[in-house]
């Protein structure tokens, strides 16, 4: 049963249905997983929603278009606040499910079975890799606890930068969220810095991409959010699955059993 990871689809559900035509998916047989985003700014986020979400044990990890999918169906922020494309999503009938079944994905997976762990953006370099599941549990516990609200209305901000274990509980929470779902570059002690989203950092010096600072890792890693990276695989262990379709390039599918790539051009408009 192969199983196939995807890139960042973020709407663009033509390209999906591309994709999927070029490695011949058969439901009955295979296995789909999202490195996150599978929502907004393209045109499509009602129907690829749908389609995942009637898969067959699909492996899904939230990217940050997710969380704010997510922020906007709780209504902890106001539509109008940010421009996106999910209106359709967010008043079509089935929008409570698609949402609460969103809300159940966690920020990582490990697949030990494939020797590969997935998330949308990283790990930063003072967590372990059993630690990062622990503070993906964590997250995950608290969006099926009643708590969850509050910390949804808290959860958009840059700050903190950097990680400790005495944060309190909604600054520890964004930074995990902020780690998992949208970090780029870091430092050597995990500080992050969110405003960067090109391949390279002004400062070098001091701030790398986060994978760089990855060593000796018993599972490679899959992620996706960096689109202008440009580097299936910037590391021998470590492979990069956005490949910006929704900005018009293409969709990328990592086949896991014997790491074989796939990609189309982007269909959607």
């Amino acid at each position: 049963m192969p199983t196939y990871l995807i890139g960042d689809v973020q709407g663009c559900w033509h390209s999906l249905e591309k994709l999927l035509t070029h490695i011949h998916f058969d439901p009955a047989r295979d296995r789909l997983g999202f490195v996150g985003d599978l929502v907004n700014r393209g045109p499509h986020s009602l129907e690829v929603l749908r389609f995942i979400r009637g898969l067959n044990d699909p492996l899904v990890v939230l990217g940050n278009h997710d969380i704010y999918a997510i922020i906007l169906a709780h209504e902890a922020m106001a539509r109008e606040q940010y421009e996106h494309t999910l209106d359709e999503l967010l008043d079509a009938p089935d929008a409570p499910d698609l949402l609460t079944w969103l809300t159940q994905q966690p920020l990582m997976r490990t697949l030990p079975e494939h020797n590969i762990m997935m998330m949308h953006a990283g790990i930063p370099p003072q967590w372990s890799l059993n630690g990062a599941q622990t503070h993906s549990d964590e997250f995950s516990q608290l969006m099926q606890s009643p708590d969850a609200l509050g910390f949804l209305h808290a959860c958009f901000g840059n700050e903190p930068t950097s990680w400790s274990d005495n944060l309190n509980k909604h600054d520890r929470l964004r930074y995990i969220v902020n780690a998992f779902t949208r970090m780029r570059f870091c430092d050597a002690n995990g500080t992050l810095d969110l405003t960067v989203s090109s391949a390279t950092h002004p400062k070098p010096n001091r701030m790398q991409p986060w994978f760089t600072h990855r060593h000796d890792d018993a599972l490679d890693i899959a992620f996706g959010h960096w689109a202008s990276l440009n580097n299936p695989q910037p590391t021998p262990h470590c492979y990069a699955l956005d490949s910006g379709c929704v900005w018009g390039n293409v969709l990328t599918a990592l086949r896991l059993e014997d790491r074989a790539w796939f990609s189309v051009d982007a269909a959607d408009t």
